[in-house]
């Protein structure tokens, strides 16, 4: 009777370890699994630079031809220099300028994705910057361009960002983005440039714009094979 007894009890602590040690690696995976998942958001790759002239950096360091960018990587371009920034998915992307309006390097930030990894979001610190994102059939996801103040929502096609110590300008070649800046939220389409004075902060107003000018033509030479190839922009202002 002893013995049996005995037997029993050995089974029985002995299916308790069993089932101790099942629960610890259960844990263990779950922890594992759930740590990857945070970690995939904040080093996931999102976009990478697909060209550069000139003294580009790279979280401070030089920059390299495809380097890839992931999440609060932040991009920064001296005088006379750009990068182009291509996002890897929906073909959008964004040139990044020297402005000479400033007289400190440019510098963007790739910022953590937004609505559920729907929205992709780019913080321009200051300088200049140029923007081409397809038309909204061609993609799957939006895009936005931040500054200090203001929101701009991209919903298609190719325009400018320019963030100096004196104002914030969104220019549009062609299609059409939302601008706000607290409770003022406008439209701007093709044609036209929205304009805030940092330093009176009266109400941002829209005006004509030409793109076509001498300064702002060069600016787009990266995008225009890329409004060429899309058939879907034909006939879209």
């Amino acid at each position: 009777m002893d013995q049996q007894f005995e037997e029993e009890k050995f089974v029985k602590n002995k299916n308790l370890l069993v089932g101790v040690i099942a629960g610890v690696f259960l844990l263990v995976a779950l922890i594992s699994f759930t740590g990857c998942g945070t970690g995939a958001g904040s080093s996931s790759i999102l976009a990478k630079i697909t060209d550069f002239t000139g003294e580009v950096k790279v979280n401070s360091v030089a920059a390299v031809k495809d380097q890839q960018l992931k999440e609060n990587d932040s991009v920064e371009v001296g005088k006379d220099s750009m990068a182009t920034i291509s996002y890897l998915h929906d073909n959008s992307k964004v040139n990044l300028f020297y402005s000479e309006k400033n007289s400190a390097n440019s510098r963007l930030v790739i910022k953590p994705l937004k609505n559920d990894g729907k929205t992709f979001v780019v913080n321009l610190v200051s300088g200049l910057m140029t923007f081409f994102v397809p038309p909204v059939e061609n993609r799957s996801s939006n895009f936005e361009i931040t500054t200090d103040e203001v929101v701009v929502s991209i919903y298609q096609t190719m325009g400018r960002v320019e963030n100096t110590k004196a104002e914030i300008s969104v220019a549009l070649v062609r299609g059409k983005v939302g601008v706000s800046l607290a409770d003022s939220k406008l439209s701007v389409e093709a044609n036209q440039q929205w304009v805030y004075n940092k330093e009176t902060r009266t109400a941002p107003e829209i005006r004509p714009y030409d793109p076509a000018n001498a300064d702002d033509d060069k600016l787009y030479s990266r995008d225009k094979e890329s409004l060429k190839t899309d058939i879907n922009l034909e006939g879209r202002q």
